[in-house]
């Protein structure tokens, strides 16, 4: 990147997909709002070196998804006090076999720390967002053949490490 405002360019015009990012993670299009100015201001407050953007769109992209995983455990911190709210809740009998989103997101980072950022993010968003693995292979541009094998690999990575995401992953790949 050569300058700050060649990054708020690209910013505003990939605003649209990125905004759809923060929703999709979100599911909530005032909170994603939210985060979309979040992340303008930390472009505008420069809060990063731009001679270290190489590739500004997934730069981009990593900025809203951690701004909005931010918010989601931020939301988790919140509790309401509202008192028709505490009488409706219910007990929730599986709670302690679910597997938080973020504790999930951030598990699968340590994991793949060892592999480039476009394959860590088409993993976490095949197996955490949900998307099919055509899409996220023509979005990387491999075949859909090539990204399985590559996502075998790093599943029986995660697995040697951790047996019990790796059997977690082992189930995901079969839904």
């Amino acid at each position: 990147m050569r300058n700050e405002n060649e990054l708020i360019g690209i910013f505003e015009k990939n605003y649209s997909s990125l905004s759809k990012l923060a929703i999709m993670i979100l599911k909530d299009k005032a909170a994603a709002l939210d985060v979309m100015q979040n992340v303008a201001l930390v472009i505008l407050t420069k809060a990063y070196q731009l001679s270290q953007i190489e590739k500004p769109i997934p730069f981009l992209a990593t900025c809203v998804r951690r701004a909005a995983l931010n918010y989601l455990r931020d939301e988790a911190k919140t509790i309401s006090t509202d008192p028709v709210l505490l009488e409706e809740t219910h007990d929730d009998v599986y709670s302690h076999t679910a597997i938080d989103y973020l504790e999930w997101v951030m598990m699968l980072e340590k994991y793949l720390v060892t592999y480039s950022p476009e394959l860590q993010n088409a993993f976490i968003k095949h197996y955490v967002d949900g998307y099919p693995l055509d899409t996220v292979a023509k979005d990387i541009g491999l075949s859909p053949n090539a990204l399985s094998q590559q996502f075998r690999r790093m599943r029986k990575k995660i697995a040697d490490q951790s047996p019990k995401y790796g059997a977690l992953l082992t189930i995901l790949s079969f839904l």
